[in-house]
């Protein structure tokens, strides 16, 4: 199920198991930014996202609300290259296509876009651990069930998680883990 590319806005929260997001994304025609603010346990998380029109994102921006020191910025360079907010390149990273945030739902929406019903999809992705902001590579695989019900799994993992996913193409619900328990559209 691809997500629209016209101009709108929407407002999304997500119910997780230990956490409560209010999502917020905004598409127009210079590009994408994309991010919430996630009451948990470890205290209120901030991200935003910035994307291209193609749904890659380029920028990712985390701040722990209650702790104003602990921040984690890193952008894509392009050729599968990652560097951090200033500009060094993270050879750890090369090869990601995205990020994953374990906080979020949204960001495990992005490789569901262009998938055919049948077919793994294997993605190299930026995986982020809350609230230490620690990083790394991980594969993950992807299969369109059809009628907008995917798996997902990381590599190496033999249990798949149910993704549904609703009209807007963002995530309704993981399989338990989170569930979107309210939506609004607007221009």
């Amino acid at each position: 199920m691809a997500i629209p590319t016209d101009n709108y806005n929407q407002s999304i929260i997500w119910k997780g198991k230990d956490t409560l997001e209010v999502f917020t994304l905004e598409h127009n025609s210079y590009g994408i930014v994309a991010g919430g603010m996630v009451m948990c346990r470890a205290g209120n998380i901030r991200y935003k996202t910035i994307l291209e029109q193609d749904w890659t994102i380029t920028k990712l921006d985390i701040h722990l609300a209650d702790y104003p020191h602990k921040h984690l910025q890193i952008n894509y360079a392009g050729d599968g290259k990652w560097v951090n907010e200033y500009g060094i390149e993270m050879p750890e990273l090369d090869g990601c296509e995205g990020v994953d945030l374990s906080i979020t739902p949204f960001t495990k929406s992005l490789p569901l876009k262009t998938m055919v019903i049948g077919k793994d999809y294997k993605f190299k992705v930026v995986s982020i651990k809350f609230p230490e902001l620690s990083f790394h590579a991980i594969e993950q695989v992807y299969q369109n069930l059809g009628s907008g019900i995917f798996s997902y799994k990381n590599s190496g993992n033999t249990n798949p998680t149910q993704l549904k996913v609703g009209k807007s193409g963002l995530i309704k619900d993981i399989d338990g883990h989170f569930q979107e328990i309210y939506q609004c559209h607007y221009t």
